[in-house]
């Protein structure tokens, strides 16, 4: 384990997803606040547990909004978190695809997840659209 220049630890290399975070390059795209969970440590406010979405803070209204803001942002990854984002598998495989649609591959997908909703069937899903 060894000392980051981030104020963090790492074991190994840093992970793509986190070396572009700290660059200022990672949409945080959250896709929801609905969780199976109910973890006393959850750090989300009251309003952030319901059923709302945001690409950083701006809420979304359509699939363009997650668009601009990745490109006001010069976004070269997302970061896809929540509540967990596979209580709304759907949701989160179409804002998946429409970043890859639009950013091309290379554009760095990670989610954050309780790994409760981690089925086969949902990780299939996520696997299709990259």
């Amino acid at each position: 384990m060894r000392k980051t220049k981030y104020y963090s630890y790492t074991v190994g290399e840093l992970p793509k997803g986190c070396k572009l975070c700290v660059q200022g390059a990672k949409l945080v795209l959250f896709t929801t606040g609905a969780c199976p969970r109910d973890c006393f440590y959850c750090p989300l406010s009251p309003w952030r547990r319901e059923d709302v979405s945001y690409a950083n803070e701006r809420p979304i209204k359509n699939l363009n909004d997650i668009i601009e803001e990745a490109k006001i942002q010069d976004a070269l990854g997302a970061g896809v978190t929540g509540g967990d984002p596979l209580s709304r598998i759907e949701r989160t495989v179409e804002y998946i695809k429409v970043l890859k649609e639009n950013f091309g591959e290379k554009f760095h997908i990670h989610l954050y997840t309780t790994g409760v909703l981690a089925t086969k069937e949902n990780l299939e899903k996520l696997y299709s659209v990259g």
